[in-house]
């Protein structure tokens, strides 16, 4: 592949697909590369330490922790904050690139992509980075270990398409985000109900839309949404996988914005509510 390094270029895939590992792993073996592969995110973050691989390439929808969570992790720890990350999808709107990006990969490519395409975007990542030794690696994650992230909800249910404006900030570590949504809730009542006293906050649930329901939205959007633009955006940006502080970030909506264009989807009976585990959350 040409690194500017003597050592042979290594690369890890992690993705759930067997053949978008072979055909990957296909295309950077004839190029020189050494290429290991995962099937899942705690596999391959893994063998990720154990390893340091020059580049990752990560699928965005793997089994129980999602390579946006897997991104976020790297980006956490100072000495993974250089390394390559080429976030690969089916997902091909503006707004599913971008989220990649802003959760700290180097990348974003849409599957299927072409060889030399692929190709390219490893060696213009790896151009300049050189891997921690093993050591290194060890000593770091003794002061700081690693914890892979608990499981979220299914993340292979079909995600809808939509489109979204350009959000160009860039990812940044920071505890705000995280506390953006973890005091108050939405009042109980009806659909509206948050269960406050279940194990996950307020701010862990998932707004997940009600497939049967689609074709009255299709139908209706135009005269349900007249004037109300943070009701149409929040609903564009539910993929049944985003809780409700991921949504505040995506849709750049205030805590307060997103409870009150949720309310209003509740109550057309547009989504329904569940916890990170897949359970619907009961209503009162």
């Amino acid at each position: 592949m040409g690194h500017n390094m003597a050592q042979t270029p290594s690369i890890l895939i992690i993705d759930d697909s067997a053949t978008s590992c072979h055909l990957m792993e296909s295309a950077l073996t004839k190029e020189g590369c050494i290429v290991r592969t995962a099937g899942n995110g705690r596999e391959g973050l893994a063998m990720l330490l154990r390893e340091c691989p020059h580049c990752v390439v990560l699928d965005v929808v793997l089994p129980g922790i999602s390579g946006y969570e897997i991104c976020r992790l790297l980006r956490s720890k100072p000495i993974l904050q250089r390394l390559p990350v080429i976030m690969v999808s089916t997902k091909n709107t503006l707004l599913d690139k971008t989220w990649a990006l802003r959760q700290g990969a180097t990348n974003y490519l849409i599957k299927p992509f072409q060889n030399a395409e692929f190709i390219n975007t490893i060696k213009t990542a790896i151009a300049n980075y050189t891997p921690p030794t093993i050591s290194a690696m060890q000593a770091a994650l003794q002061q700081h270990p690693v914890a892979a992230p608990e499981p979220v909800a299914d993340p292979r249910r079909a995600a809808p398409q939509m489109v979204h404006e350009n959000v160009t900030q860039p990812y940044i570590p920071s505890a705000h985000a995280s506390s953006s949504l973890t005091t108050g809730a939405i009042p109980s009542g009806d659909r509206e109900s948050l269960a406050q006293n279940g194990p996950y906050s307020p701010a862990q649930l998932i707004p997940v839309r009600d497939q049967g329901q689609n074709h009255m939205w299709e139908r209706n959007s135009q005269t349900l949404l007249t004037g109300n633009l943070h009701v149409r955006r929040l609903y564009e940006a539910i993929d049944d996988q985003r809780n409700l502080e991921t949504l505040c970030m995506v849709t750049r909506m205030s805590r307060e914005e997103v409870i009150r264009a949720l309310r209003s989807l509740l109550a057309q009976h547009l989504v329904h509510l569940c916890e990170p585990s897949g359970k619907i959350v009961a209503n009162n």
